[in-house]
């Protein structure tokens, strides 16, 4: 907390932190880059459906099966013929009513099998899990109408997955944000240190990356604002702008004192 209103207050201050061990500073980056997980996890708990980029990027490999049609969470087509839906390669998807159709899936390759009461989902080790359309939510659909209104049915079984599968994917993103936040915060302080070193002779690198961890406080709060309420770009470079000139009166008083170390 000292370290955080020193920061943000008087950042002249935080030379009385120079000394720190290496494990306080990685916590400190490390505690900043875990808020900026709210972000995924606050879209997680408010997901409706899949942003239209990513519905996009899905029709355009999806093969909407025609004559299929689902009633009180059992689906039926016109014939039982094994029907390809999907195929990107690592991601496989078939309508078989019978539930026997099977694959040489390798790796992180999966198999996604629309059957008469339930999806299968296969993967390299066999059948990975079993969801009923009811658990799904899902009870009356159809791919016997227009092509919008099949493609609605297909994205309301895409979404009805992702929602199944949220406790598993949010925190998922939630690590990979923190870790993503983790190297852009950590490679932010080393280029800044390695900046200042030149004029900086008597910090020892150690002492100037601790200091500039520190005086970077203004930049995580920034990024972390982002990641939970996208910042319009113009308020982002003022709000950066000041977080730069914070950091900059550290290396002003760091300058001082290299020149006057008695004062």
């Amino acid at each position: 907390m000292k370290r955080l209103k020193a920061a943000l207050i008087l950042p002249e201050t935080l030379m009385t932190f120079k000394k720190d061990r290496f494990y306080m500073v990685f916590f400190y980056l490390f505690f900043f880059a875990a808020l900026t997980s709210v972000g995924p996890l606050t879209r997680s708990l408010t997901y409706d459906a899949l942003p239209a980029l990513t519905q996009e990027v899905i029709l355009a490999d999806l093969e909407v099966p025609e004559g299929c049609v689902m009633e009180e969470s059992i689906m039926t087509c016109e014939d039982d013929t094994v029907k390809e839906i999907y195929d990107i390669g690592t991601i496989q998807a078939v309508v078989d009513l019978e539930g026997i159709t099977t694959r040489d899936i390798r790796g992180f390759e999966a198999l996604i099998r629309f059957e008469r009461e339930q999806v299968s989902i296969l993967t390299s080790q066999g059948v990975m899990d079993e969801i009923s359309y009811d658990t799904l939510g899902l009870t009356s659909l159809s791919f016997t109408g227009t092509a919008q209104q099949n493609i609605s049915s297909a994205l309301s079984i895409v979404n009805a997955l992702v929602v199944y599968y949220r406790p598993l994917w949010t925190p998922v993103l939630m690590i990979g944000q923190t870790l993503g936040s983790i190297l852009i915060f950590t490679l932010f302080v080393l280029i800044n240190t390695a900046f200042l070193k030149p004029r900086l002779q008597k910090t020892s690198f150690k002492e100037l990356f601790t200091l500039m961890t520190y005086a970077s406080t203004g930049l995580y709060l920034i990024w972390i604002f982002d990641a939970i309420i996208p910042i319009n770009l113009i308020l982002f470079l003022i709000l950066l702008v000041l977080a730069f000139r914070r950091s900059s009166r550290l290396v002003m008083a760091l300058q001082a004192h290299e020149m006057n170390p008695l004062e």
